[in-house]
């Protein structure tokens, strides 16, 4: 009988033992009630820590009984620090956090205009549309109408340019008032240089960065202000970027 008596002890104590440690379970949740994932939760006695899950809980296994403190926090809320007093093979804790607003240091944005901008900006392209003489095309509004021939384009945008086919299917423009091409053709720059027997579309619309179009002599300033400009000059800039 002694040896069954031993034995009986022996698993009652091991019993005993096992049931010296728990898993505890830590529930965090809003002021409202709703879960709060993405915490983390600290047994700041033993050094221990846990994320909380898409339902708001951190798990804790293997943990002897005792007392703890937790420590809980996440950010956007207030840290909320309690004790728990674990003497149960399975413990649930709940903790509740109250939100905070989060405070940031005001954020500066520098931008920096595109290449096709700047070239613009350095040959005076925004300088001379101030002046409100001529018409002004810009990249955007080509991109907002998307022509598919530049000739299009400045049958939309320019009024009193009149545009013609060559029997060599070559688009040219003259000012409406004008009486042939030949006689009265418009003087075209690309990039500031001059073109002469320019044909327009043999340029494409998305090579453009701007266009600038005066329709006579008294509209076109000095630095394209030359004998053929008689009759009108239309500058065009080619995209850098």
């Amino acid at each position: 009988m002694i040896p069954v008596v031993l034995l009986s002890l022996l698993v009652l104590g091991a019993g005993a033992a096992a049931a010296q440690t728990s898993t505890l379970q830590v529930a965090v949740r809003t002021a409202q009630g709703q879960p709060i994932p993405g915490a983390t939760v600290a047994l700041v006695d033993v050094g221990r820590r846990a994320e909380t899950d898409a339902d708001g809980v951190a798990r804790f296994a293997d943990l002897p009984f005792g007392v703890y403190t937790l420590d809980v926090r996440r950010v956007g809320y207030d840290a909320a620090r309690t004790q728990v007093v674990v003497a149960l093979p399975e413990h649930q804790q709940a903790v509740v956090l109250r939100a905070r607003p989060l405070r940031l240091a005001p954020l500066v944005v520098q931008g920096r205009a595109r290449r096709g901008v700047e070239m613009l900006r350095a040959r005076g392209f925004f300088e001379r549309q101030r002046m409100r003489q001529g018409i002004f095309i810009t990249r955007e509004q080509i991109e907002r109408l998307r022509p598919r021939l530049l000739s299009d384009l400045l049958r939309q945008m320019a009024p009193g340019v009149r545009i013609t086919s060559t029997p060599f299917m070559e688009s040219r423009a003259a000012m409406a008032r004008s009486v042939g091409l030949a006689r009265c053709p418009i003087q075209f720059f690309i990039d500031g240089v001059p073109a002469y027997a320019f044909n327009i579309d043999d340029m494409r619309p998305g090579d453009v960065e701007g266009i600038e179009i005066y329709r006579g002599a008294s509209e076109v300033p000095a630095e394209f202000n030359r004998f053929e400009a008689r009759c009108g000059v239309i500058v065009i800039w080619t995209r850098i970027d």
